[in-house]
């Protein structure tokens, strides 16, 4: 599980939920001046199944009746999606920042100090 760096001292963790499976996801919620900064993490990819001859995948989407703007993240296809979330993919992990009232440079820069 990524954490943000030390760069990040106005912000402190007040809670983390992981969810059980075999590719878990990571709930982090953030407590900082302003509201909550969320950040979630979820396992990608494939792998081999119990059989043999079985592969399984994680594939993570996002549903909304909002608005999308496609973004660069680091050199990588991202999206800012209603104006509060980043989500994109690195390393195997989907990775989301938001928070209500959070604009697309802070979540980059948290998204940035990710380790």
């Amino acid at each position: 599980m990524k954490t943000p760096s030390a760069v990040y001292t106005t912000i402190t963790c007040r809670a983390c939920m992981p969810t059980p499976g075999r590719w878990p996801t990571f709930f982090q919620f953030y407590a900082g001046p302003g509201p909550d900064i969320v950040i979630v993490q979820t396992g990608v990819g494939t792998s081999g199944g119990a059989a043999t001859d079985v592969q399984e995948a994680t594939v993570v989407s996002t549903v909304t009746d909002g608005t999308v703007e496609e973004v660069t993240f680091d050199g990588r296809p991202a999206a800012w999606i209603d104006g509060q979330v980043l989500k994109w993919e690195a390393d195997g992990l989907a990775l989301d920042v938001g928070g209500l009232g959070l604009d697309l440079s802070t979540a980059m820069a948290i998204g940035r100090s990710l380790r």
